[in-house]
């Protein structure tokens, strides 16, 4: 009962969002064009410069990187999403996720924030919003989303010049679209694991923020090594990754040099979306 309520108290909204704004799509050649660059370097909620990496790190070129909410009267831009696609084959079939982050609008159009979003709603596109501001939280309970808690965990590596062992080869170490792409191998054996992470600031620190490891296995068996060789190459010593349950986290479970926090995300999807999806929704940051 509550969820049709919800549903049409949206609806009624729409259809007053339709006679004042209007919704343009935004592609990454766009970022910089002088009606959008100077929206978003004149707010003061995130960083332009932290929008631009996020946007520039769809891997999905052909699709938008953002939505404008553009006032008909004024002609001016009120409101901007950031919208991260990515596409998913799973048993021969296509899925379209999209993670919603960036959410801005000017105070006095805050009413229909929810517009900036209702073509994606509309589509068989299955959603995410991490960690969303508090003030977001309720508006996306109306608009359908579950809200999960993951835990964010933290692992401090302090000694990386004490371990001399190396039996790994490095096969690739590359960075491509703000990730970093590793393939680690053992000197004797087949076996091997590719790790994707990136580099981000938290509180002012330098973090390598773990996003997936191919081989949970052999990356446990031999995490020593592996992290070692990151924080000497990219002089990193604090790591981080999301995960559900302890028994899905990658990093050792180690007390003294770790800890953990709770994170909200929202989901709103027509099937089950993966761990990998949820759990690294917000990539870029």
């Amino acid at each position: 009962m509550r969820e049709k309520k919800n549903e049409h108290e949206i609806q009624k909204l729409e259809y007053r969002a339709l006679k004042s704004y209007k919704i343009i799509k935004i592609f990454e050649s766009e970022i910089h064009s002088e009606k959008v660059s100077n929206f978003l370097k004149k707010q003061k909620y995130i960083p332009f410069e932290t929008i631009e990496k996020i946007l520039k790190s769809s891997k999905e070129k052909k699709l938008p990187v953002a939505n404008i909410m553009l006032h008909k009267n004024s002609n001016q831009i009120v409101g901007f999403v950031g919208t991260l696609f990515s596409v998913k084959k799973i048993n021969n079939a296509h899925y379209y996720y999209c993670n919603i982050h960036s959410w801005i609008v000017s105070k006095n159009h805050r009413l229909f924030s929810f517009f900036l979003i209702s073509d994606v709603l509309k589509k068989e596109i299955n959603l995410t919003a991490f960690t969303p501001v508090y003030t977001l939280k309720g508006l996306l309970n109306k608009l359908g989303f579950e809200k999960k808690i993951i835990n964010e965990k933290f692992y401090l590596n302090l000694f990386p010049y004490s371990f001399k062992k190396k039996s790994l080869l490095i096969l690739k170490d590359g960075n491509e679209n703000n990730l970093i792409n590793i393939i680690f191998k053992h000197d004797q054996k087949i076996e091997k694991v590719s790790i994707i992470g990136n580099i981000v600031k938290k509180k002012g620190f330098k973090v390598f923020k773990l996003l997936f490891s191919d081989n949970q296995n052999f990356f446990k068996e031999n995490h020593i090594e592996i992290l070692n060789y990151i924080s000497k190459k990219y002089k990193i010593y604090l790591f981080c990754e999301y995960f559900n349950d302890q028994k899905d986290a990658t990093l050792p479970f180690v007390n003294l040099l770790q800890f953990i926090k709770k994170r909200d995300i929202f989901l709103k999807s027509s099937i089950n979306i993966d761990k990998f999806a949820i759990l690294n929704s917000d990539l870029a940051f």
